[in-house]
């Protein structure tokens, strides 16, 4: 991971080496070095639980490991764009909703 020391790389690197030689690979199989977060699908098809930071769930889970922005929720009341004229122009309605219309 980005967090290991050179040590513990070194150390890495030796072990896929040692795996190469154990199955019997050809000398010239190479060994990829990726760094975190930049998985290859086909490397991650290989495990079934495996979560990409920020990835969702389904409709709009989503993993957040950093911060979260706090979104105050303001109540809309639809009535109050009767009081602009400016405003029920923009969005296109059409009278004050005073009057009744039968369908």
């Amino acid at each position: 991971g980005k967090n290991a020391n050179p040590q513990e790389r070194r150390a890495a690197m030796k072990n896929a080496e040692q795996f190469i030689q154990q199955m019997n690979y050809p000398a010239n199989t190479q060994i990829q070095v990726l760094p975190e977060g930049g998985e290859t699908p086909m490397f991650k098809q290989f495990f079934k639980d495996w979560k990409d930071k920020d990835q969702s769930n389904g409709f709009g889970k989503v993993y957040v490991t950093e911060r979260v922005a706090k979104i105050e929720q303001i109540e809309f009341d639809a009535t109050k764009l009767h009081e602009s004229p400016q405003m029920a122009a923009q969005h296109n309605m059409i009278d004050d909703g005073s009057g009744k219309v039968e369908v």
